[in-house]
């Protein structure tokens, strides 16, 4: 069994995710049975055609190595294809609902217009240059483009979860809308749309989205996002959603939300409720089940939660203070 380190891996290596073709390893000075042997031990044969070094492969993340698997096929098709929706969207670290693609998902511009692709996977749709872009040094559609061709083919609450990440980078939404703009009676383009509009950047996880989308969907009144509480000058919190009118907190609470250490981050957010309490404000709070599942739970928690927040007196000391995406981008600097 032949050792990789035996041989020299192709200089194009370094600037392929660690990838190499067929051919740079011939040209590096590989035979074609020294590269059969080394595959599964040494190599791993990323797709037909391309190779990467085992211990590399193994030690990516998902995350890297689907990025892996989008430049093998690059490789081998060429320049003109560029990673895509659920592919561009791991490549762009944006949050997805379910797991990233087995097979990379591409788009290329049509060399003329009655060229079509006969791979489900790999499409061919206009691309001006202001939707192109990289992610970990692979091409790909930029994050506007990106989220409209998820919520085109994808439910409402899908597309929404990567909108609200796309405008949480600071992307202005009428750059989604732009994307949208030629597409004029492409399938999906009024569902993507609505998540345009609908989308908001203060949104600050997939909980949270999906919570809006639930609340939306119940037929609830739309909250404020990210607004800080104070009772004067003594800053109580910034809570999720509120619902001024019924002097009611939402909380969105995903165990993620705890950080490093749960218990301490827990124990905290209980006495923020509690400071929140003391001053009259009703606070609910719900979980991925409820917010995955609203109907008959989370919409008669909120509106206990609403019935019981009007009969309160809110001490007339308490101010709330709106936030912006750029403070939030600040915050997460």
């Amino acid at each position: 069994m032949l050792d990789a380190a035996q041989v020299q891996i192709p200089g194009q290596a370094a600037t392929q995710l660690g990838c190499f073709t067929t051919r740079q390893a011939l040209d590096a000075g590989w035979t074609r049975r020294q590269l059969d042997d080394a595959a599964g031990a040494s190599l791993t044969k990323v797709r037909h055609g391309v190779w990467v070094e085992t211990a590399v492969r193994q030690a990516a993340d998902d995350r890297l190595r689907h990025a892996m698997t989008v430049q093998a096929e690059l490789l081998v098709l060429g320049p003109r294809w560029y990673a895509a929706r659920r592919s561009a969207a791991v490549l762009s670290g944006l949050p997805l609902i379910g797991a990233p693609p087995l097979r990379a998902q591409l788009l290329a511009e049509p060399r003329y217009r009655q060229e079509r692709s006969n791979v489900r996977h790999r499409q061919l749709a206009p691309l001006p240059p202001s939707e192109r872009g990289t992610a970990l040094t692979v091409p790909c559609t930029m994050a506007h483009r990106t989220a409209m061709d998820l919520a085109r083919r994808e439910p409402f609450r899908n597309g929404v979860v990567v909108a609200d990440a796309v405008l949480r980078q600071g992307v202005d939404r009428r750059w989604l809308l732009a994307a949208l703009a030629p597409m004029k009676g492409w399938p999906g383009v009024e569902r993507a749309r609505r998540v345009a509009e609908f989308a908001d950047g203060l949104a600050e996880s997939p909980l949270e989205s999906i919570s809006r989308v639930a609340i939306h969907e119940l037929g609830l009144p739309a909250p404020e996002l990210q607004v800080e509480v104070w009772l004067g000058d003594r800053f109580l919190g910034r809570v999720d959603k509120l619902w001024r009118q019924f002097n009611t907190v939402g909380e969105a609470d995903g165990f993620g939300k705890y950080g490093a250490d749960p218990a301490a981050s827990f124990k905290l957010s209980k006495v923020r409720e509690d400071w929140l309490e003391d001053v009259g404000l009703e606070v609910a709070r719900w979980g991925w089940d409820e917010a995955w599942r609203p109907a008959g739970v989370l919409d008669r928690r909120l509106e206990r939660a609403f019935a019981r927040g009007v009969r309160q007196q809110l001490d007339p000391r308490v101010r709330f203070v709106p936030t912006t995406v750029v403070e939030g981008l600040r915050r997460s600097a």
